[in-house]
């Protein structure tokens, strides 16, 4: 299970960044996708999930506003979900992206080859975007959704064992009022034809390109604003055995 958070954590760690909001400018200056994401605390939960690890488990109320002035498109089938985040001590954009961060944590999506994906790419293969398959928001218009964001951490220095050092619950709760910068997933790869490098989203931009009279697929990653957690409003759950 470690090797598997090492992978996926190196494969977070190309693909944060400390912009709170996603910003697209075309050749005409006036006319700018912007889409900010943003969240609010609904509980902060701490269990004991081993003798050594604590998890940590933020549920929020997320909300992606489009603050450009052009639409933007999101896959309404497979809606944004969270895939990890950042936890710093400070909501300065420099914590988020330095040593100063206490956490980074980031869980991608496994491989998925079933008959699902490829369903929605055909469908998804059109001149302009599927109204049935796709959410469109206008400028001003919101998508709000709700998700957690779910962390490990030893519970205490000595019991560090995680191949990136991530800080400790004993230190992390002293500081009773952290920051987290949530990552959230709008395209999934999986939607890629199988190739070497599925990164490169060659089916989504391909698309993007197709619909850009509509509006602009949304295809990277957004983060969030800064989202305050109040860690002395947590609720515990022992460990058992």
């Amino acid at each position: 299970m470690r090797v598997v958070y090492l992978l996926l954590l190196l494969y977070g760690i190309t693909t944060i960044s400390i912009e709170a909001k996603t910003i697209f400018k075309t050749t005409k200056e006036k006319e700018t996708y912007s889409v900010a994401l943003s969240g609010q605390v609904e509980s902060i939960e701490v269990e004991n999930s081993h003798s050594s690890d604590v998890k940590l488990t933020v549920n929020l109320k997320m909300e992606l506003l489009n603050n450009g002035t052009k639409p933007a498109i999101f896959l309404e089938a497979k809606p944004p979900h969270l895939r990890g985040g950042v936890l710093a001590k400070n909501p300065n954009p420099s914590d988020f992206s330095s040593v100063n961060r206490l956490i980074l944590a980031y869980y991608g999506e496994s491989v998925d080859t079933s008959s699902e994906w490829i369903v929605l790419r055909e469908a998804l293969n059109q001149p302009s975007p599927p109204l049935d398959r796709v959410r469109i928001l206008s400028p001003n218009e919101s998508w709000k959704f709700e998700d957690s964001f779910i962390v490990y951490m030893p519970t205490t220095s000595s019991k560090n064992d995680f191949s990136d050092k991530r800080e400790s619950w004993e230190n992390v709760k002293k500081l009773s009022t952290v920051w987290l910068q949530a990552t959230c997933q709008v395209w999934s790869l999986n939607l890629e034809p199988p190739s070497n490098d599925r990164t490169e989203k060659t089916f989504g931009r391909k698309l993007q390109r197709r619909w850009k009279d509509v509006g602009l697929l949304l295809l990277d990653n957004i983060h969030s604003e800064p989202i305050m957690l109040d860690l002395k409003t947590a609720t515990y759950k022992p460990f058992s055995q």
